[in-house]
């Protein structure tokens, strides 16, 4: 039973066929009845509308939370995960990863260090003030774990069902993986052992799924990520890293799960992956990882563009100011919508101090209201004197925007001529025509 401020959902499990619906929901206290034919019931959205948010010392997944975990595939040395640690950190990561037990398909294969790995992770955690998250593998080993911050039960394990019992008992974050063939029912039923024993802090995991493509190491299921979201309450967090098997593919992959509304990403990293004791085809370096993290808020991502390009708080002020972001300063900039984010990208490109301005379809996406604010904000950087120029489709943009235009075919300037001349005279325009043009403000 679920006691909300609104409304009490019941939920029956069972043989529930005898069960006459439509009396039930003749009754007075009664508002609707469903059948929920899913065998998930304590993960199901059905139940539990709201999505759940799993904090770990402050840090928070899902409920609109976006995370990032960071740290090298197996635990080789202190030295080693000081200096990773040290670089995600200042990346923007808030959990630390690092496997001290290894699932390896060989015997011979470098197992991880053991007790060892998990002292090492606990000290990484006393010097950098970081969360840790470390896989588990065998139910006998939960007591080295009890200062692990977040659990992680690999692919390997999900059906472990005799360990999912077991976390299932504690009072503990767990990261749980898609298994290498697993349904997403089949996950989500894995998830369901861990909570029928008593533990709701679970967070699912994918992590790409076997096909017959040898092109990556896995096949990353993006879809399934709007999948559990319609599905589960649970934050799903999206691993690029063993999904694709190579550092290059990591950060697209990261962007797309992003984009289908991850609630978090976990990544490799190594500082020497050519001698990695694992898996450092696909780990990033220290400096790499800082491009797939957006800060908490609106106002620190442009505190942090702004320390970056040596300006002080009075000029981020006055961007937002500038900007109409002002009331927006506390919302995560994932959540700005699409005129919002052209906005705060003018604000950062802004604060580089440029006198030439390369905006590429700056119009994109937006709706009429937010393009005629944005030919308001590109004329008002013409009159502080600097020059920005435009490549765009958009010619009603163009036209009530630009001083100069070039019309482009085929790859080739075909004129340049002040904007009023060339669209009173250039028989191409039409209003919502697709040429492609380069405009010039000054």
């Amino acid at each position: 039973m679920i006691v909300g401020e609104k409304q009490t959902v019941i939920g029956l499990i069972g043989d529930t066929t005898s069960i006459d619906a439509h009396l039930l929901e003749s009754m007075d206290q009664v508002a609707s009845v469903r059948r929920v034919s899913e065998p998930f019931k304590k993960a199901n959205r059905q139940f539990h509308p709201d999505d759940t948010i799993v904090e770990v010392d402050g840090v928070k997944f899902g409920g609109g939370n976006f995370a990032v975990m960071a740290g090298p595939c197996s635990v080789e040395s202190e030295e080693q995960c000081m200096i990773i640690a040290e670089a995600v950190k200042k990346s923007g990561a808030k959990v630390f990863r690092g496997g001290a037990f290894k699932p390896r398909t060989s015997p011979y294969a470098f197992q991880g260090m053991g007790k060892e790995g998990i002292d090492i992770l606990l000290k990484v955690k006393r010097e950098f003030g970081m969360p840790i998250v470390s896989e588990v593998m065998d139910a006998r080993d939960l007591p080295l774990f009890e200062d692990v911050d977040i659990l992680q039960v690999g692919a390997r394990n999900m059906q472990n069902f005799s360990m999912l019992k077991e976390l299932g008992k504690l009072d503990k974050p767990i990261l749980l993986k898609r298994g290498l063939a697993a349904t997403i029912d089949k996950l989500l039923m894995a998830a369901e052992y861990i909570m029928a024993g008593g533990n709701k802090r679970v967070m699912l995991c994918e992590r790409g799924i076997r096909s017959y493509d040898t092109r990556t190491r896995n096949v990353f299921d993006v879809s399934a990520i709007p999948v559990l979201r319609g599905l589960t309450h649970l934050p799903v967090i999206s691993d690029p890293s063993h999904a694709t098997g190579y550092t290059r593919l990591v950060a697209p992959v990261a962007y797309a799960a992003t984009a289908a509304g991850t609630d978090g990403l976990e990544v490799e990293v190594h500082h020497d992956p050519a001698h990695a004791a694992s898996d450092g085809s696909q780990a990033l370096l220290p400096q790499d990882p800082k491009a797939l993290f957006v800060c908490d808020t609106v106002a620190d991502e442009l505190h942090e563009w702004s320390g970056r390009c040596g300006y002080a708080e009075s000029d981020e002020r006055a961007m937002l100011e500038r900007f109409g972001l002002s009331a927006h300063a506390a919302q995560h900039p994932y959540d700005l919508s699409g005129g919002q984010q052209q906005k705060l990208a003018l604000a950062k490109l802004l604060l580089t101090g440029a006198d030439l301005l390369f905006l590429d379809e700056p119009t994109k996406g937006l709706d009429p209201a937010s393009c005629a604010e944005a030919s308001r904000i590109v004329r008002g950087l013409a009159d502080e004197g600097r020059t920005v120029v435009l490549v765009t489709h958009d010619l009603d943009f163009a036209l009530v925007t630009a001083d100069d235009v070039s019309m482009l075919f085929d790859g080739e300037i075909a004129c340049t001529e002040p904007a009023p001349v060339f669209f009173a005279n250039n028989l191409v325009y039409r209003p919502n025509a697709a040429s492609r043009l380069f405009g010039a403000v000054s």
